[in-house]
């Protein structure tokens, strides 16, 4: 009878079990970023376009006043292949203190840490990339963007590029998506991305800035511990005359690239995608089914400050004679932004040549300066004499009076 009793119990947990999986399935994609950057076994590339490899735009030491962050590839794993693991340099004590708050394993062993740092072990953040928007070079990096076989695309004065940092935090199996992007010398968290199609060279105008700006501000510090996302973001549609916000909240409905939402003021009607994905989480213009947004309040102009990168695209085109030979050459050029970033940058590119170990010791071998005298100084001391005759005086009277109230009791 208890054998039964047993099997009958492993027979219901064996249902349980099945059931549990086909109604909360796990979430495949974001378990296989995870593996990607766990693993030591690096592919030259995924699917999804995620790689371990620094974009040459973010190669370096950033910083701003709280903190440095060096992307870099040194690492190399077992199979000899490199790939990136960050620094974060915490500047704690009012910058009086630089902690190697984060770093790898490797780094730890080859480098020693300061006994002064925070945490016996620093945390060992993982970092993928994946690119949001092509980088654009200026000339003498010699990278050109090509789109078929007649248009080209480069930086006109600064290079520029937008990517999501997937990071993987330990102890958290969630990947962690923060976009940032890179114009100049400078790092941006608050940007938008324009969806333009650069290779149709005659889908848009010279110098325009019209149409649709996705924007990518999901968070406003690039942290060492999981944080939480913003639950809404701010989009824009660039028209002629005016400026369209476009709120956008975070939703469980199923991204669909397809789906589309209308703006309109009575006069001018305009198309903007409904969802807009960003890593695993969703975004949404309208809710449930509906196709149009309402309550628009048109603005004049961008967030300001804002500024855009500009793109030099080239298009080139061949006159022929009768039998098919080249005798004229035609190029067209336009210069149009892709990215429009917002506010002040979020971090700096730093030039002092230092490695980050130097930058370290430099900061921590200062002396902070002995703080300022109570008093202020008074030059040359002149003593009230008279003052101290006077406490003299009162001295022997008081002990003279001590004495007499002794012989007393």
């Amino acid at each position: 009878m208890n054998k039964k009793k047993l099997l009958l119990l492993i027979v219901q947990l064996s249902l349980i079990f099945v059931l549990s999986v086909k109604i909360f399935p796990q979430d495949t994609k974001d378990d296989y970023v995870s593996e990607l950057i766990d693993s030591t076994f690096l592919p030259d590339q995924t699917d999804q376009q995620i790689k371990k490899i620094v974009p040459l735009l973010l190669e370096g030491i950033w910083y701003n006043s709280n903190r440095y962050i060096q992307f870099h590839t040194e690492e190399t794993d077992k199979n000899g292949r490199k790939y990136s693991q960050p620094n974060f340099i915490l500047r704690t004590f009012y910058t009086w203190y630089d902690d190697r708050a984060a770093e790898s394993p490797e780094f730890s062993e080859k480098y020693s840490r300061d006994r002064n740092d925070a945490t016996r072990f620093a945390e060992d953040v993982k970092i993928a990339f994946q690119e949001i928007t092509p980088s654009y070079y200026t000339e003498k990096y010699g990278i050109t963007q090509k789109y078929g076989d007649n248009v080209y695309a480069t930086a006109q004065d600064l290079p520029s590029g937008a990517w999501i940092l997937k990071i993987k935090y330990p102890g958290v199996k969630e990947v962690y998506s923060i976009p940032v992007c890179v114009i100049g010398n400078y790092l941006y968290l608050n940007f938008a991305v324009r969806n333009i199609s650069i290779g149709d060279f005659d889908s848009y105008s010279d110098k325009s800035t019209f149409g649709y700006y996705s924007s990518y501000y999901v968070n406003d510090e690039l942290w060492i511990s999981p944080k939480d996302y913003f639950p809404e973001l701010k989009s824009f549609f660039v028209d002629v005359d005016c400026v369209y916000p476009l709120r956008y909240w975070l939703t469980n409905m199923e991204y669909d690239s397809q789906l589309s939402a209308s703006i309109s003021d009575g006069e001018k009607n305009h198309i903007v995608p409904k969802h807009h994905k960003i890593g695993e989480r969703n975004y949404t213009c309208v809710q449930g089914r509906g196709r149009v947004i309402r309550n628009l309040k048109k603005q004049l102009t961008l967030p300001e400050p804002c500024f855009f990168n500009s793109v030099k695209i080239v298009k080139k085109s061949y006159d022929y004679d009768s039998e098919g030979n080249k005798i004229k050459e035609n190029i067209q050029e336009k210069i149009v932004p892709t990215i429009v970033a917002f506010g002040n940058p979020y971090m700096e590119l730093d030039h002092s040549g230092k490695n980050i170990l130097q930058i370290v010791e430099e900061a921590n071998s200062r002396k902070k300066p002995l703080p300022p005298p109570v008093f202020p100084p008074h030059g040359i001391l002149d003593f009230h004499w008279e003052v101290l005759e006077l406490n003299q005086n009162y001295n022997r009277m008081h002990s003279i009076w001590r004495k007499n109230f002794e012989k007393l009791n």
